[in-house]
């Protein structure tokens, strides 16, 4: 194998293993154990709520949007951030279907737990990629459907993983007439840069270098064959 094969073989398996192209999922039923990054309430905004992480540093770097609910405030628990349908007015009723969850960070999981109001029924689950800058995230038609979760008027734990992701968005589904969002809470996330290589990354790596050492030493062993160094294109 020549060298500069052997060096465009290793580049291809480290794009091939790439975490960014593996496959989307959201688990439901996970532990609660939380992501490095979890998400603390320090302000309430209205519709835009600012978390911070890690550590409850106070920096604002996690934005909720909470689409045209006009009565979703936030909760601060255990210093937490809890957003929840506060129906403040005897008027008013449950209208949460959407809420966008935007760190300023690149993530590659993250953790939530929902509540539903109005009943058991199904809720849409959006993502965006990686390669779009943070403010796009704000924009619910940059994101790309997963499919659908179910929830109910208890706390359910779920978990996004399987790419870099610059948001999440979760709706109401169609055609759930009466069901709104109730509460989202626990929220965390793992951010980009803290994340370990999978062991799939780790073989084509090991494999590439492999192969540029079997390269190397091939070429040894020509040069003391001949006397001379040959140059290997």
């Amino acid at each position: 194998m020549r060298l500069r094969h052997v060096g465009l073989f290793a580049a291809a398996a480290l794009a091939t293993a790439s975490p960014a192209l593996a496959s989307v999922t959201v688990n439901p039923d996970v532990s609660g154990t939380p992501d490095s990054y979890q998400v603390f309430g320090i302000k309430d905004t209205g519709q835009v709520v600012y978390g911070s992480s890690p550590n409850n540093t106070n920096i604002p770097n996690v934005k909720f949007i909470a689409g045209t609910a006009q009565d979703v405030s936030v909760d601060i628990k255990n210093g937490f951030a809890q957003l929840k349908d506060a129906n403040t007015c005897q008027r008013c009723t449950p209208d949460w279907k959407q809420i966008i969850i935007n760190p300023d960070l690149l993530f590659t999981d993250m953790k939530f737990a929902i509540s539903l109001t109005g009943g058991s029924g199904l809720v849409d689950v959006y993502y965006l990629l990686s390669g779009d800058p943070t403010s796009a995230a704000d924009d619910p038609f940059n994101y790309a459907l997963w499919g659908t979760i179910s929830g109910d008027g208890s706390d359910k734990n779920f978990e996004l993983s399987g790419g870099t992701f610059n948001g999440l968005m979760l709706a109401i589904a169609p055609n759930q007439a009466g069901l709104t969002l109730g509460t989202l809470k626990q929220v965390s996330y793992e951010p980009l840069n803290s994340a370990v290589p999978e062991p799939a990354t780790w073989a084509f790596m090991l494999l590439g270098f492999g192969g540029v050492g079997a390269a190397l030493r091939r070429g040894r062993k020509q040069r003391g064959k001949n006397g001379r160094l040959l140059q290997i294109t």
